[in-house]
């Protein structure tokens, strides 16, 4: 997954959290980390503390059609990856 995110995102460094401790199932976040700001679909992202702790950051909302068309994107190229490894 760190590769479809960084092949997709051309991020600095990745951050990857993956949880199980309170439900029955995994919960992953994976976040691209830059160091300089990063426009994607016409929305820039500025990651304030490129090299500390990511949860440091304002969250905001992002409009449900970007996040699903990330989703869709990430979930070809998570198979793309796959094939090849």
């Amino acid at each position: 997954m760190g590769v479809a995110v960084y092949e997709l995102f051309n991020r600095s460094r990745p951050n990857v959290a993956i949880l199980g401790n309170k439900w029955e199932h995994l919960h992953a976040h994976l976040i691209p980390r830059y160091k300089t700001p990063c426009t994607y679909d016409g929305v820039q992202f500025v990651d304030p503390n490129p090299t500390g702790n990511y949860v440091s950051y304002q969250k905001r909302d992002l409009p449900l059609d970007m996040i699903l068309n990330i989703r869709n994107i990430m979930k070809g190229q998570i198979s793309e990856v796959t094939c090849r490894i």
